[in-house]
């Protein structure tokens, strides 16, 4: 069992009284649904149970790694430790985080690479089996370190504002601002263009201006080919048309087009960021910042920050429309600090949310999973003396709960395409009363009574986007509320939407939770202990809602009960006879 907390490490519990219990194949599902490296081995070493996650950060197969010994890929240091925990395991309760969660594994190629780890035992038909949980430890240092310098960046940026605003000549400011911000992105160069035009041969030209230079890396300033460079000429007629129409250009050398390569390199340039520059109704020049040796990724964070301190430049340089540029910089500064504070809320409630994913989805499969093996080993047990109506009830049992899996499984996957944006709607027309009372028909609403009040219109919309959010709303009704509630199912087209509600009168949504529901993996305070789900139709219907362009209310049915209407655009002009869509 692992906990979360701010830091992103995964922290060990103390090991409980007696192991929890499991099967081999519910440790291999849990392997499949982890988010981390998951390894499950006996206390011989050989490994059992390996996900995908695991055998990358161990540089093989998951294949490969099953009954290959887990001791392969562990420092000595922590053999010794784990030695000790295995042969104390009867008689004391340690912390099964003996294994320090900073620690290091082996890789197959001998390389030690940092993770976070944690180990706790399991009871396998008698056997212990110790599952090891398991992450990179460097990409949370990377992330730390993307943090630490994009908030440096913005304290340059800051310290730019000041120097060449409140000088009369931005030029005599110019060169500490490009030192402070060459310390602050930890670059090799700093430098400043300025665009021109060759009036005679109809050309962009280009001429550098200023440049800063960390320590030991030669200076490119008075470099002849970098004084009145044609743009075209010179083979950057793409920087022109990117930087001229107020775009960056970014990314590693080599992989920019050959006709840029050869100066670039020749300056020992692998990676580069450039921003223009722009003043009032014209392009000026452009901002650069060169990383010299080797290659390294922006973070498009740091890139806004590093436009932010172009437009700082240009604001001094514009001397009549100083103010107005300046508070449109102050604006993107605080703006950049803003999503980076933002960013750092989201990066802590997605592992919280990963988390909550887990024990939500673990939970939800293990009691499904545990009916229809429990069935299947009756039926395979006691065939011969079942009848022929016990086998079949059997049967529907084990369909009825292989269902609730595929349900589960398929709400999880279009939450995660809707998350990611890659579900497209596919609109046509519909008979909007024909598809609400198909899919009432085959609701599970037990033996509520439902009052249906649909009028029949022909619209152009997403169909089956609307049968998922109609089936998921009924759905979170039966859950929340007793067999004999009343439910009302209304629907009607507007002049440019279709209006769905559904309402019962069960005890509804407390004003504090309206919110919170529609987040995934979250359950109402009244969830029926019986009634299946992972605590997602809800954030499924208003994704769909946004996906579609539209919206989802939670209110309060007058009378008593929760009332949820979703307003989806549609279009409600009928086709014409033999059109095809």
């Amino acid at each position: 069992m692992t906990e979360a907390h701010g830091s992103g490490e995964l922290v060990g519990r103390s090991a409980p009284t007696a192991s929890p219990r499991a099967s081999l194949e519910e440790l291999r599902t849990a392997a499949r649904l982890s988010p981390d490296g998951f390894i499950a081995f006996r206390a011989s070493g050989e490994v059992l149970v390996a996900n995908e996650h695991a055998a990358g950060l161990l540089g093989r197969t998951a294949e490969d790694l099953v009954g290959a010994s887990v001791f392969e890929h562990m420092p000595p240091e922590n053999r010794a430790d784990y030695d000790d925990i295995v042969a104390n395991k009867a008689d004391t309760r340690r912390e099964y985080d003996d294994l320090a969660p900073r620690t290091r594994a082996v890789r197959t190629d001998g390389e030690e690479v940092p993770v976070l780890a944690t180990m706790s035992p399991v009871d396998v038909d008698g056997e212990t089996i110790f599952v090891v949980g398991m992450r990179d430890a460097g990409v949370q240092a990377r992330m730390h370190h993307a943090l630490t310098r994009h908030a440096a960046i913005l304290e340059a940026v800051a310290f730019a504002s000041n120097e060449l605003v409140r000088t009369d000549d931005w030029r005599s400011g110019v060169q500490a601002v490009l030192e402070r911000l060459g310390q602050a992105t930890n670059v090799h160069r700093v430098y400043v263009f300025e665009v021109t035009s060759d009036d005679d041969a109809d050309a962009l030209l280009t001429s550098q201006r200023f440049e800063w230079c960390a320590p030991g890396v030669e200076p490119q300033i008075d470099n002849p080919e970098l004084q009145d460079l044609p743009f075209a000429e010179a083979g950057f007629d793409r920087w022109a048309k990117e930087l001229a129409a107020g775009r960056n250009i970014s990314g590693h050398v080599e992989e920019f087009p050959e006709s840029e390569q050869e100066l670039l390199l020749a300056q020992d340039i692998a990676s580069i960021v450039v921003v223009p520059i722009h003043l009032p109704g014209m392009w000026w020049g452009f901002m650069g910042f060169d990383v010299c040796g080797e290659e390294r990724l922006w973070a498009s964070a740091e890139v806004d920050a590093l436009r932010t301190a172009a437009d700082v430049l240009a604001a001094a340089m514009e001397r009549r429309g100083a103010y107005r540029a300046l508070a449109e910089s102050y604006r993107r500064y605080a703006d950049a600090y803003e999503r980076e504070r933002v960013a750092a809320e989201q990066l802590r409630a997605a592992d919280e949310l990963k988390d909550l994913f887990v024990e939500t989805v673990s939970h939800e499969l293990r009691t499904p999973l545990a009916v229809v093996r429990g069935l299947a080993e009756t039926l395979f047990s006691h065939v011969d003396r079942l009848s022929r109506d016990e086998v079949a009830g059997l049967l529907d049992r084990m369909v009825r709960h292989a269902l609730r899996l595929d349900v589960l499984l398929e709400d999880i996957l279009d939450l995660q395409r809707l998350t990611r944006g890659i579900d497209s709607a596919e609109p046509r027309y519909v008979d909007v009363a024909e598809v609400v009372a198909e899919v009432v028909a085959g609701a599970h609403l037990g033996e509520r009574p439902v009052n249906l009040e649909v009028a029949s219109d022909t619209v152009l919309m997403d169909e089956r986007r609307f049968r998922r959010i109609l089936g998921s709303l009924l759905s979170n009704v039966a859950r929340h509320t007793a067999r004999t509630v009343e439910v009302w199912v209304e629907c009607w087209v507007g002049e440019e939407d279709v209006v769905l509600r559904v309402a019962d009168a069960g005890a509804g949504i407390p004003d504090h939770f309206k919110e919170a529901v529609l987040q995934p993996f979250v359950h109402g305070p009244d969830v029926a202990r019986h009634a299946p789900g992972g605590g997602i139709g809800l954030a499924l219907v208003a994704r769909y809602a946004e996906a579609s362009g539209g919206r989802l209310e939670i209110g309060d049915r007058q009378g008593g009960g929760a009332e949820i209407t979703v307003r989806l655009p549609a279009e409600t002009s009928v086709p014409s006879p033999g059109a095809r869509f």
